[in-house]
């Protein structure tokens, strides 16, 4: 990965970065920073939301990451990285009979203010008055965000969630964040899993290990145990093991028992069977649907 190809890379003024950024010369960043409303999501698993309650603050998250956008990654990182999605996550293990899923648990909302920092300071090589604008620019302070609901710190506390500066959930930015914060970890990752013989692929907060020979826990628990070194656990629910007579999940992705092709998910063949039959919706809305449909499939069989 060159990280040098990124615009952000070696700024030491912060003139310049409010430059960049398009921030008024005469605006206070602390006025800028923090203004989220965040609120538990009920529907279905409990889930903490922190939204974006300012288009200022919005707009230059934006421009934050399409400057990160400009970074050369890896082929296996498909964590916000423009021109790639889940589906091409799911291609690359393609050829691959055996199969580990992990996800990392409450990815976003672990991961620390001082992680974001030591990135911009250590990687992208700015200067701390430079790193530390550009963090707080990226990160929330739940301490300091007034009225606090009282649903948000009982799901912190019983998540045991302890990083109350984190990467917000619901930022555009947060996905490549997200993997930038954990460089050292990932590669570490990925290290393990090429010296095992195995792919890996890194998608937000999912790890998917594939190989054409069996994947031994031996490798499995390495890589838990760099995870949780890094101050992060597995989702034990949803760590999968799948075998060569097997059909594959893969980041919503289902990957045939061969190994050789993706598979249209059933719950998608339900979905564009319910919508043929529903006589309610109104005509155009529903060839829009199946049109959107139709580039789901066709990206699958690509």
């Amino acid at each position: 990965m060159d990280l040098t190809t990124c615009k952000l890379y070696g700024i030491k003024r912060k003139r310049d970065i409010r430059v960049l950024l398009k921030i008024n010369s005469k605006k206070n960043i602390s006025q800028i920073c923090n203004l989220y409303k965040p609120y538990i999501a009920n529907k279905g698993k409990k889930r903490l939301i922190e939204p974006i309650d300012s288009k200022e603050l919005k707009s230059i998250q934006k421009r934050i990451q399409i400057l990160l956008k400009d970074i050369k990654y890896d082929e296996n990182i498909f964590s916000g990285i423009p021109g790639k999605s889940y589906i091409d996550n799911g291609l690359y293990h393609l050829e691959s009979k055996y199969v580990v899923a992990l996800d990392i648990n409450k990815f976003f909302p672990n991961i620390s203010r001082e992680k974001v920092y030591k990135f911009f300071k250590n990687k992208l090589m700015n200067s701390s008055d430079v790193a530390e604008i550009l963090t707080d620019l990226c990160t929330v302070n739940l301490e300091k965000i007034s009225n606090l609901d009282n649903n948000v710190l009982d799901y912190l506390k019983d998540n045991k969630i302890h990083q109350m500066k984190h990467i917000p959930t619901g930022s555009s930015i947060s996905c490549i964040m997200s993997y930038l914060s954990n460089i050292d970890m990932f590669n570490e990752i990925s290290n393990v899993a090429k010296i095992s013989g195995c792919k890996v692929s890194i998608y937000v907060d999912d790890v998917v290990i594939s190989s054409n020979k069996m994947i031994n826990n031996e490798i499995i628990n390495k890589i838990i145990s760099i995870i949780k070194r890094n101050g992060y656990n597995i989702q034990k629910k949803k760590l999968k093991k799948y075998y060569s007579n097997e059909f594959k999940r893969v980041t919503g992705n289902i990957i045939s028992k061969d190994g050789n092709k993706l598979v249209l998910p059933n719950k998608i063949r339900y979905r564009i069977i319910k919508l043929k039959n529903n006589k309610h919706i109104e005509k155009e809305k529903k060839i829009l649907k199946l049109k959107g449909y139709n580039q789901l499939i066709l990206q699958i069989q690509k």
